[in-house]
């Protein structure tokens, strides 16, 4: 069984989700809300370093389903996540994971190089074989951070390095591309995401979405993109359309006028599925 985000272009792109999953950008590129978006229809969140802003989204996730577990070792968190599955988990961040400190070690001496990496290596290629056998989705997510000395190995790194690359069924990069304006007011962001890695669908693809800040990634203008790649809808010149219905003039006002009209929105969901 795979699991959907609930946003048409970015599910098309991915095929389902199943596995161990990563996600990985810069600070404020909505990998909290494409975690939440994951876990609307059920799931747990278990936020790592013990904290739960509840204004990020509001009405995607209930408070039931977030698992504070901040400040335990790295294998602790691991096994709560195994006892969750088959079932949707997300971790936020996976950078809070910390091996055990083990007796006889000075402070300093417990974060030795690559220890990270190898607690979440062996961590997810265990929640990988279980969900094969049981089914589920394992949704990590990563900070990269600006490397010292990036000429040789890269501009950006994480935490961690490559420890759940090498288990993960789905790798996806976010990076926000710039600002959504209401006349002069910035009401969200623009936020593009890259699949890196993908064993259901070819990967390589950049899916772009809508974040309204409060609100979440915007479902109708997901759809809209997805419409008008398939020819499903079309412009005239700044006019958005769906068959002999003008939507609106402009992005904005085109995604506004489908939330308003659920039975609108219900119909170019059922066409654009139709041709899938």
């Amino acid at each position: 069984m795979s699991y959907t985000v609930g946003l048409p272009s970015l599910d098309r792109a991915l095929g389902g989700l199943r596995g161990v999953v990563e996600a990985v950008g810069p600070p404020s590129s909505g990998k909290t809300t494409l975690c939440q978006h994951l876990l609307r229809h059920g799931g747990v969140y278990v936020s790592s370093e013990g904290r739960w802003d509840s204004t990020l989204a509001p009405g995607l996730v209930d408070e039931d389903q977030v698992l504070l577990i901040g400040g335990r070792s790295g294998e602790a968190i691991l096994e709560a996540v195994a006892l969750c599955l088959p079932d949707r988990v997300a971790v936020d961040p996976g950078s809070f994971l910390k091996p055990a400190e083990r007796e006889g070690l000075r402070f300093w001496e417990h974060g030795e190089p690559g220890s990270r990496a190898r607690l979440l290596a062996a961590g997810a290629g265990a929640l990988a074989r279980l969900c094969s056998q049981r089914g589920g989705v394992a949704l990590f997510t990563q900070q990269t951070r600006e490397n010292v000395g990036g000429w040789v190995s890269g501009r950006t790194k994480t935490a961690y390095g490559r420890g759940v690359e090498v288990a993960a069924s789905c790798r996806l990069s976010m990076w926000r591309k710039g600002y959504l304006r209401r006349g002069h007011r910035k009401i969200g962001m623009r936020v593009h995401v890259r699949i890196l890695t993908n064993l259901r669908r070819p990967p390589g693809q950049v899916v772009p979405l809508d974040l309204i800040w409060g609100k979440g990634f915007r479902e109708s203008a997901s759809l809209l993109d997805l419409a008008l790649s398939m020819g499903t809808a079309g412009k005239d010149g700044h006019w958005y359309r769906f068959g002999d219905v003008r939507l609106g003039h402009g992005r904005d006002e085109a995604c506004c006028r489908l939330e308003e009209d659920g039975g609108l929105l219900d119909e170019l969901s059922e066409v654009v599925s139709l041709r899938r």
